[in-house]
């Protein structure tokens, strides 16, 4: 083939290696001959050495909704009456195609009550094939990076990157959060912006969290970590938190979450807490010695419990925490 010119086309790489195979050097194919590859893992591309990257730009409203029409009407455009309610579906799917060919085939030749019944429980998500296809780049991450992928999609979101990173090296460590940032941006699960903020798809944050929520679809306790105040106020209130519970954030002022001696008894590997203003009066029993983190402003404790074991705790925010009289007794951080 050295001396053929030829169009080779090389979809959806998942490996270095597989490049490596199919064209193990720039000339092994005659002049004028063209490469093109697609991938979801941009690191494939660096380590060939391939001359231009192309990024795919998500499509903006005019494209968008015609590739939907395509799927959903088997034409460039809405009928009248399905009109707002495919403006709707495409807004949801945020310029995606995937999510626009799959979201328009499943709405294809349906009534729109149909739709309407759809695109409602679009965030609850029947959305099986998106989410399959979106999970395969998280199904190939190691471990470790499952885990602050994870982080990223339950808590950071939407914050900036320079707060964000301190708190995943001290959940993980300085060398899985560098190459994990560096890891989700190549394969396209997150990306930080030109103002240094994470940002994620929707549908990928979805994903994220869905992942987190099957681990225990009926018992809030039972999951890695726990955001939502319906959620929160169940494993706090109602003491149902277990040692598989990681990390807890409350970013809001909570009416309804109420704290009580043996809310954290139970979990054991907690990692990572961020909560605001909460009901409470007196004090905890037990924090976790595995608390890395603890962003708790506003904070209506007297003190921390006198065994609590802070040798791994690297951010202590208590910031207008005016009950508190004293953290513990003794030395607590070495």
């Amino acid at each position: 083939m050295r001396h053929k010119k030829v169009l080779l086309i090389l979809d959806d790489v998942s490996d270095s290696s597989q490049l490596k195979n199919l064209v193990p050097s720039p000339d092994c194919f005659g002049p004028g001959s063209r490469i093109l590859i697609t991938t979801r893992d941009k690191r494939c591309l660096t380590a060939h050495q391939v001359n231009e990257v192309y990024e795919v730009k998500i499509l903006d409203e005019d494209q968008a909704l015609e590739l939907f029409s395509l799927n959903a009407f088997k034409s460039n455009g809405p009928p009248h009456a399905y009109l707002e309610l495919a403006r709707r579906a495409v807004r949801y799917a945020q310029g995606l195609p995937l999510a626009l060919i799959v979201l328009g085939s499943h709405l294809f030749n349906r009534s729109t009550e149909e739709w309407k019944a759809t695109i409602g429980s679009c965030k609850g998500g029947p959305q099986a094939a998106i989410q399959k296809v979106l999970k395969l780049s998280y199904d190939a991450l190691e471990k470790d990076l499952q885990e602050l992928f994870l982080d990223i999609a339950c808590f950071f979101k939407g914050k900036h990157a320079a707060n964000v990173k301190p708190i995943l090296e001290a959940c993980h460590d300085h060398k899985t959060m560098v190459i994990g940032i560096a890891q989700l941006q190549e394969k396209a699960l997150i990306r930080i912006n030109r103002d240094n903020y994470i940002w994620m798809h929707d549908l990928i944050e979805e994903m994220g969290k869905d992942i987190v929520y099957q681990e225990s679809p009926d018992e809030p306790g039972e999951r890695s970590r726990v955001w939502s105040e319906e959620d929160v106020n169940d494993v706090l209130t109602n003491n149902t938190g277990t040692n598989k519970v990681k990390g807890i954030q409350v970013s809001w002022r909570s009416s309804t979450i109420s704290l009580n001696a043996k809310s954290f008894s139970e979990m054991k590997k907690l990692r990572y807490i961020s909560m605001r203003r909460i009901s409470f009066s007196g004090d905890i029993d037990y924090l976790s010695d595995q608390l890395r983190w603890l962003d708790w402003q506003e904070c209506p404790l007297q003190s921390f419990p006198s065994d609590f074991n802070a040798n791994r705790l690297v951010n202590l925010d208590i910031s207008w925490s005016c009950g508190i009289t004293r953290l513990w007794e003794g030395r607590k951080v070495q």
